[in-house]
């Protein structure tokens, strides 16, 4: 997944006059007390976590297919190892 993050002028970087639009994961994000860059680095973290989140998120589904997968496994091999000794 691609974090979508606004474009920034460098010129303006250089003399503190930043004030991207990112897109941001939160309702409306307004927090007067925090100039345009911090504004920008919440949302920018914001949308970091969001994605970190989705590949944890997709790590656990592989994860649980992997262990069902194994379980299957193990199943069939103990049916197999029964059919092929017979029981004493």
């Amino acid at each position: 997944m691609i974090v979508s993050v606004a474009k920034v002028n460098k010129s303006a970087l250089a003399f503190g006059e930043f004030a991207p639009e990112p897109h941001c994961g939160l309702p409306s994000l307004r927090l007067p007390n925090f100039v345009p860059f911090q504004k920008f680095k919440m949302c920018h973290c914001t949308d970091v976590i969001d994605c970190l989140l989705q590949t944890v998120s997709i790590l656990e589904q592989r994860l649980t297919m992997t262990e069902n997968k194994l379980r299957e496994c193990l199943d069939n091999q103990q049916k197999i190892t029964l059919q092929i000794r017979p029981s004493d």
